[in-house]
């Protein structure tokens, strides 16, 4: 059997149909981040999505489970991180940065993830078209989220060989990767810009 999904932009008013608090990726941070995410949302500082199965109710009076979510922002880049091309001569560029992504600890291993952030950046290189930006950003807590970025064309603006913290096998400092937006446009499936 083939389950379908959406994604929905979560809102004030729609964040009632969904169950925030009961999502599990894994990491305690990013479900903690989901359910306290209104605020942000109501503030207008960030943009989420959410994926459910497509369907337009929950039976009964239960919530739709949250099996994915990813959250878009503005952001800036200052030009010493940047290779002077990419900065082209602007001492700060404006970028949309991809502030969380997660997807449910059931769903790993499916084609559900890779979806998902194709869905994610093919968001912000639409919304790009209407508000200019060359650049998309991605902060990165672990080597393995890096490279699968990096797969993408996402370039890391320092050094991060040796930045892991053995203990955690997280970075010490998040990792910021940056690429074009129109290498990434480049990238995207067919269908996905539609």
């Amino acid at each position: 059997m083939t389950i379908s999904h959406q994604l929905t932009r979560l809102t004030a008013e729609k964040a009632p149909r969904f169950d925030l608090g009961a999502f599990s990726c894994g990491d305690p941070s990013y479900d903690a981040w989901l359910s306290n995410c209104l605020h942000q949302v109501r503030a207008g500082s960030v943009t989420v999505f959410v994926l459910t199965e497509d369907t337009d109710e929950a039976p009964g009076d239960s919530l739709l489970p949250v099996l994915g979510y990813f959250a878009l922002a503005l952001t800036v880049i200052k030009s010493e991180h940047l290779s002077k091309k990419a900065a082209k001569g602007q001492d700060e560029v404006p970028a949309f940065l991809l502030a969380r992504l997660a997807l449910s600890a059931d769903l790993r291993g499916g084609v559900e993830g890779k979806n998902l952030l194709t869905a994610a950046l093919a968001r912000m290189v639409t919304a790009s078209e209407t508000i200019p930006s060359r650049l998309l950003v991605i902060d990165a807590e672990r080597p393995k989220v890096a490279r699968l970025y990096e797969a993408w064309g996402f370039a890391a603006t320092r050094d991060i060989d040796d930045d892991v913290d053995p203990e955690t096998g997280l970075y010490r400092t998040n990792v910021r990767l940056v690429a074009k937006t129109s290498s990434i446009r480049a990238a995207l499936p067919e269908g996905f810009l539609d």
